[in-house]
């Protein structure tokens, strides 16, 4: 059987820099166009250029026009291309959750994703971080994380687990009690710190791997045998290519792991993903533009208030028609509000190694 190749690009990584406040959100756009399809939509843009990149697009006088010319392409349709967004600042907030929260409920024998008690948690916090910090504290406690996962040393843990006291003892007393839901277990967690880290690596807050495997099952929907993913070259992903093998494993057909609406297929649908230069692929070039318009257009909504003209201006093509899903902070926080009443299942974290040792 011959599989349907598929083809992606991001916009908004900024690497190391994940808590640059000038690229608040990433996205990872999918496409199934042909070469051929992609040659032509390419074409509305009239870049005269060996590659079409969203960067250099938006540099150009007309980019509104060419874009206008772009969209109205029959084939850059949602059916066709598919972006996958994350709030950045909300993605810390989330993998502070996720692996101490979590892991320190785990140990007392707390599900914490049972009715999509994380989510709730990650909405809520963010929303005090947002309302109750200044940008200077900000900066120090979801940063003080950040290093702590990329350069995990008693240095940087001690310096995490300052800014969590110093950030409590700053806070006012009308607001400290609403903190403390979050923060509280976040100080706690220094009791398993060593634990949690030696299973994760500073290729844990990059935000192209939880985007990909989003994607792929969205995709495999339409592609239930599986699809080629061609991408273009990430470090991250080039690295991870042993771990994402894993995933792909054919002794997962048939099982369905986590909770409620968040229940998925184990075996990831990408069967190959090939790393080729993206000026050699015109279909890449497509989901670059598409990923970099719905990239500047989330930002305003993600506190980057001085692309909001462009961003407006973005507004004409639809951008949110083109997402398959997001990381995002929302004030949803009961499982009604969120679509996660619990209905059974596998749990989605702690079941997964003995999954993919072929032992569920």
């Amino acid at each position: 059987m011959t599989l349907p190749i598929l083809f992606g690009d991001e916009a908004g990584n900024t690497g190391p820099a994940l808590l640059d406040p000038a690229q608040p959100i990433f996205t990872y756009a999918i496409n199934d166009l042909s070469p051929e399809e992609a040659m032509d939509a390419l074409g509305t843009l009239r870049l005269n250029a060996a590659e079409a990149h969203s960067t250099s697009l938006f540099r150009r006088q007309g980019w509104v026009e060419r874009l206008v010319r772009f969209f109205e392409h029959p084939t850059v349709r949602p059916e066709r291309v598919s972006v996958f967004v994350i709030h950045k600042k909300h993605m810390v907030v989330s993998k502070m959750i996720d692996l101490l929260v979590e892991n320190l409920a785990y140990r007392d024998g707390i599900d914490l994703y049972r009715d999509g008690a994380n989510i709730a948690l990650a909405n809520f916090a963010t929303g005090m971080v947002e309302s109750f910090l200044d940008v200077k504290q900000q900066v120090r406690l979801l940063g003080s994380f950040v290093q702590m996962l990329k350069l995990p040393s008693m240095g940087t843990i001690k310096a995490f687990y300052r800014s969590v006291h110093q950030t409590m003892d700053e806070l006012p007393a009308q607001h400290k009690h609403l903190f403390e839901v979050f923060m509280l277990p976040l100080a706690l967690s220094e009791e398993i710190i060593f634990e949690v880290l030696p299973n994760n690596d500073k290729f844990s807050l990059d935000p192209i791997v939880p985007s990909l495997f989003a994607l792929a099952y969205h995709w495999g929907k339409k592609y239930p045998e599986g699809f080629i993913l061609k991408t273009d070259e990430s470090k991250t992903l080039t690295l991870k290519q042993d771990e994402l093998k894993m995933f792909m494993a054919d002794h997962l057909d048939g099982i369905t792991i986590g909770y409620d609406s968040r229940r998925h297929p184990a075996r990831l649908p990408v069967r190959k993903i090939v790393f080729c230069p993206s000026e050699n692929e015109p279909s890449i070039q497509v989901a670059d533009i598409v990923a970099g318009v719905v990239m500047r257009y989330g930002a305003p909504f993600a506190g980057l208030a001085s692309g909001k003209e462009r961003s407006d201006q973005l507004a004409q093509f639809d951008p949110d028609a083109f997402m398959a899903g997001n990381v995002w902070p929302t004030r949803d926080v009961t499982p009604d509000q969120l679509g996660t009443r619990h209905e059974g299942g596998i749990h989605p974290v702690n079941s997964y190694p003995g999954i993919l040792r072929g032992k569920p």
